[in-house]
């Protein structure tokens, strides 16, 4: 599994203010994702992203509000949540959830992502993040690209990736040039410039290098609503 923006453009987080950079840290490392902000206390991101850190995330922390990935304000976890059925050797249910110890500070540079249960139907989406921007020189960045995907249902996904799991999408570009890379996991794939339809999951580089699996929001949105509340009730 090789979650991975190549080919992008830099943008600036006015474009993306929903936009969270995640360093998580672990007894494996430390490692980093992105993830999108669902309100002031609580970000969504890939359960792969945090599964290493669900009972001790000590040292983990977000930055929001920045392009610069380590200029914005920086807020550590207090706990986090994956969905109880996600499956690592599988790569199914690969959503989590992220509350963090004070609230994010709301405004021009800080907003609120859009989920709902049943999101415009488009062709086209975007995907901002933090990841590598050459894969061939292992280039990583510091500020914010971004790149528009062509988006394919789950129905035309199996038709070419057969093994992908229920509540998933794809997307990536038909010339191979621009799509997610790794440090891109986690991060919200964005309609309507504010509507998230997806979670950078993985790729299948044997199939397509283009080709880019995303966790798909509007199926787990109960979960998402649900959970969200959980996670604040039972820690704050």
């Amino acid at each position: 599994m090789e979650p991975r923006v190549v080919g992008g453009d830099r943008v600036p987080i006015t474009s993306f203010p929903h936009s969270a950079f995640l360093v998580v840290s672990s007894k494996m490392g430390s490692f980093v994702c992105g993830s999108s902000v669902i309100n002031q206390k609580i970000l969504l991101t890939a359960a792969h992203c945090i599964d290493s850190c669900v009972n001790n995330c000590k040292g983990s922390r977000a930055y929001a509000g920045s392009a610069n990935k380590k200029a914005g304000d920086r807020v550590y976890f207090l706990r986090t949540m994956i969905h109880e059925e996600y499956s690592r050797k599988q790569i199914k249910n690969d959503i989590g959830l992220i509350l963090l110890e004070s609230p994010l500070r709301l405004g021009k540079l800080i907003k609120r992502v859009a989920l709902l249960r049943k999101p415009p139907s488009t062709r086209l989406a975007t995907l901002a993040g933090w990841g590598m921007i050459d894969e061939r020189l292992y280039i990583y960045t510091d500020y914010l690209h971004s790149v528009k995907q062509n988006v394919w249902n789950f129905e035309e996904c199996k038709k070419k990736i057969p093994t992908i799991p229920n509540g998933t999408i794809c997307a990536g570009d038909v010339r191979g040039q621009k799509y997610a890379s790794e440090g891109d996991s986690g991060s919200a794939l964005i309609v309507d410039k504010y509507i998230q339809i997806g979670i950078v999951s993985y790729k299948r580089p044997d199939i397509s290098r283009a080709i880019v699996i995303y966790t798909d929001v509007s199926y787990f949105y109960n979960w998402i609503k649900k959970n969200s509340r959980n996670i604040y009730c039972n820690y704050v």
